[in-house]
């Protein structure tokens, strides 16, 4: 059964998903989707309050992972200017696929393990046991992205974010200091890496299920063997506005469903997650925990930020993917079908 609320909800129910995979989508809405609540616990929860976070403070590691659209901002000026003590700086962009390997050119893809474990080594984190804690500055929406490395692809399971981020460390009266970049000429030292160093640090795993490619989300949406959600903002999927990234078109996906990521914050500026029960509620009963789940953005980013909502939820991550390329590959000339 498909309804449309007066709010511009679609709520779909689990046999609508699976009869109809290729939904129509009404002007000017975005859709609800839903899956189980999973009464599971996991060992650690996703976040961390600011009050726990500084209780913490003296055994963990804290990591500024900011990044912005936004070219006015720039997440390692910002960490330079103001870091809670101690901390390191995760550089989103520069902490990434290898250059000379990405051949299509797509901003921030997932980095190699061996990229990944030469940062951790850089940035002090010794093992892929110890504690982290990872932070953003005000109105930044990218650390489910480094969350999602961290935990899901490289299983870093002792990772958490900072629920509100730097400003709410600030408010529950926690220091800060000029930060201090561990890891200099980073886009040279990745490039160069021949591997031959031994690092400290070590992947638990290198789960290649934990993200897609092109090819596997237009396989999926051919067959109708997952559901794909799109995280950007409504008018963006509707095409209603210009992508922010030149030379993409505008649209979405045939088939794919948009919950866009604000819907899973209490503001943008704030960057705290509304409880639980809320979150649930935008992901409620009617997909099944076992649903085949594809996420994705404009980038491969805030897609992670619907995966984090869904690991609050009570999803089995497992299910879940994150299309890495995401609105830079598809939706560039040449790229996957654009429908309006």
């Amino acid at each position: 059964m498909l309804t449309a609320s007066r709010s511009a909800f679609i709520f779909l129910s689990s046999s609508a998903i699976r009869t109809n995979a290729f939904v129509s989508l009404p002007p000017k809405s975005f859709v609800s989707v839903s899956i189980s609540s999973s009464t599971a616990t996991t060992a650690m929860s996703p976040l961390i309050s600011a009050a726990e976070a500084l209780a913490s403070a003296p055994t963990t590691r804290f990591i500024d992972a900011s990044w912005h659209l936004n070219p006015d901002r720039d997440g390692e000026t910002e960490f330079v200017n103001e870091a809670i003590p101690n901390s390191g700086f995760f550089d989103m962009n520069a902490i990434s696929c290898k250059a000379s390997s990405n051949h299509k050119s797509l901003p921030h893809q997932r980095p190699s393990a061996r990229t990944f474990e030469l940062a951790c080594d850089k940035l002090h984190i010794p093992a892929n046991s110890s504690p982290v804690i990872l932070y953003g500055t005000k109105g930044c929406f990218s650390i489910p992205r480094t969350y999602y490395l961290f935990k899901h692809y490289f299983g870093h399971a002792n990772c958490q974010i900072l629920d509100g981020g730097l400003e709410a460390w600030k408010n529950a009266g926690g220091g800060t200091e000029a930060g201090t970049i561990q890891f200099e000429n980073i886009s040279e030292t990745i490039e160069n890496d021949d591997g031959s160093s031994p690092t400290k640090y070590k992947v638990a795993k290198d789960d290649g299920n934990a993200m897609c490619d092109m090819e596997s989300v237009e396989q999926a949406l051919l067959e109708a063997a997952a559901t794909v959600i799109d995280a950007r903002p409504a008018n963006r999927f509707l095409g209603e506005v210009p992508e922010p990234r030149a030379g993409m078109r505008s649209g979405h996906m045939k088939g794919a469903l948009n919950v866009p990521f604000p819907s899973l914050l209490t503001s943008m500026e704030d960057q705290q997650y509304k409880p639980k029960s809320e979150i649930a509620s935008i992901f409620a009963d009617s997909m099944g925990n076992e649903e085949e789940i594809i996420l994705t953005c404009g980038s491969g980013v805030t897609a992670c930020n619907l995966a984090l909502g869904m690991e609050l939820a009570g999803k089995n991550m497992n299910k879940v993917r994150v299309y890495d390329g995401s609105w830079s590959e598809w939706g560039r000339e040449g790229g996957g079908e654009v429908v309006l």
